[in-house]
């Protein structure tokens, strides 16, 4: 609306370290003035809060009670008659559900954008995705492959925006090249501990290629911490992986790594890649869904042939073996990175499609 900046409240489950919650607080920095935020969560789980820098946004916590938490609709809506939003922007399923119930009853402009391919979640989830495919009134997914799964699972017929996710490049600038001399690879498993990133695989590659050299961190947190660590006892891996929890140091870990291994199962897109190739590191990837997308191979990163132990394996040990190769691809994806995944692209496309949202 003209004389005012347009207000966009973010509905999602929690603000966690994670792709989607990153991707929310990303807009809310780099927005410009013809919007303002809330973000609107249904937990106190705020770690990404105090990395908003924008001080005009909110944050508002409408506690999420139970499972079934059947009076949460009346309490969104009623939070929501009193941010008067001009548009609400829902995220995850929770988000998803309960947030576009609620701005649908308001008659309120909704738009909702899909971050992953949700294979490993229950059935009941993507039915009910089916079931509310039509309330919203406009789609983005952060990559081809989650728009394709969007519409081949929830059969979603309404045009769907693909707005790749970008990142603050500025964060990885002064990060140091790779050392053209490889004494030791230190290898970063950075994510959910959850099926889908695969750190299984990880290890168990990595206890094929004991004879080599490496070092190896996982950082992140989940439901497989217990599992990882008997697996990682069970390996004889010990002494070379370290756990550790989620940090707000991201290009820290990155300036002491080598590779950031991705033998994901599935992913929507990949932030970390993104994040590792602005830090000139190496993603040694499993070249599916969203991951497939981002970079070139042998060029600016390196696609596991088969996302196996064995798989992984040979592709590790090319890396040692052709560790000048491995340093000019890592310039390569710096370089990619500095052209293709700044933040500012990926704000300006939201900002483009909240105006057509708000001419609803």
């Amino acid at each position: 609306m003209p004389g005012r900046p347009l207000h966009i409240i973010h509905i999602l489950p929690a603000l966690p370290f994670g792709g989607a919650e990153r991707c929310v607080v990303d807009i809310v920095n780099q927005a410009s003035t013809d919007f303002r935020f809330t973000i609107l969560t249904f937990s106190n789980q705020l770690a990404l809060a105090e990395e908003i820098t924008n001080p005009t946004c909110g944050l508002k916590i409408v506690p999420k009670r139970g499972k079934l938490a059947l009076d949460l609709v009346g309490r969104l809506e009623q939070t929501l008659v009193e941010l008067r939003p001009d548009i609400v922007h829902t995220h995850l399923f929770a988000g998803d559900v309960w947030g576009r119930l609620a701005a649908r009853r308001l008659r309120v402009p909704v738009v909702t954008t899909e971050h992953n391919l949700n294979i490993g979640e229950k059935g009941l989830r993507n039915f009910i995705r089916f079931i509310l495919r039509n309330q919203s009134d406009r789609y983005a997914a952060c990559s081809e492959a989650v728009a394709a799964y969007m519409r081949r699972v929830y059969r979603i017929t309404k045009p769907i925006t693909v707005i790749k996710y970008g990142i603050a490049l500025n964060r990885f600038a002064s990060i140091p090249p790779l050392n053209p001399v490889l004494s030791e690879m230190r290898i970063l498993m950075l994510g959910r501990l959850v099926p889908q990133k695969g750190f299984d695989i990880g290890l168990r590659a990595l206890a094929l290629i004991k004879q080599y050299p490496w070092r190896l961190k996982i950082v992140g947190q989940g439901p497989l911490r217990g599992e990882l660590q008997t697996l990682v006892d069970e390996l004889g891996l010990s002494e070379r992986v370290t756990f550790v929890p989620p940090t707000h140091q991201v290009p820290e870990l990155f300036e002491q790594s080598d590779v950031l291994l991705m033998p994901s199962r599935w992913e929507g897109l990949g932030i970390v890649a993104m994040e590792a190739m602005a830090a000139g590191r190496l993603v040694v990837a499993n070249q599916v869904d969203g991951l497939a997308e981002l970079f070139c191979d042998a060029v600016t990163g390196c696609y596991i042939k088969q996302n196996t132990p064995q798989g992984v394996a040979e592709r590790l040990a090319w890396c040692f073996n052709n560790w000048s190769e491995v340093c000019r691809i890592a310039v390569g994806a710096k370089a990619q990175a500095q052209v293709q995944f700044g933040v500012a692209r990926m704000v300006r496309s939201y900002e483009a499609w909240y105006h057509l949202a708000a001419q609803r």
